[in-house]
């Protein structure tokens, strides 16, 4: 009997032990695949962001360069309409070199 229950305890014992295991191998590959999904997740969101970033950059860039020719075609007006007022008389890039110089921007 003894011998009965030693085998017994000793099956049980290797059933349990090999189903730990399957239960270890199968938390480690989930937690693998966790680990890859969270990933691909991130690149994808680092991916949007930049794509996002590029579109408000390119939003701004042209905002500024609307604002930028506003401010010079003002510039250019306010210097024609002086030089009308005293009589003088400038060419078209002269005038528009003050311009530049006026707002402090290069060409």
């Amino acid at each position: 009997m003894m011998i009965s229950n030693q085998f017994q305890f000793h099956s049980f014992h290797l059933n349990f032990a090999s189903c730990l295991q399957e239960k270890v191998e199968e938390d480690r590959f989930i937690k693998d695949q966790e680990a890859i999904i969270a990933e691909k997740y991130h690149q994808l969101k680092a991916a949007e962001m930049t794509e996002n970033m590029i579109k408000n950059a390119s939003v701004q860039d042209e905002h500024l360069k609307m604002q930028r020719a506003a401010l010079l075609k003002a510039a250019f007006e306010d210097i024609s309409s002086t030089l009308l007022k005293t009589g003088d008389k400038i060419s078209k890039e002269g005038a528009k070199n003050i311009a530049y110089w006026k707002l402090g921007f290069k060409e």
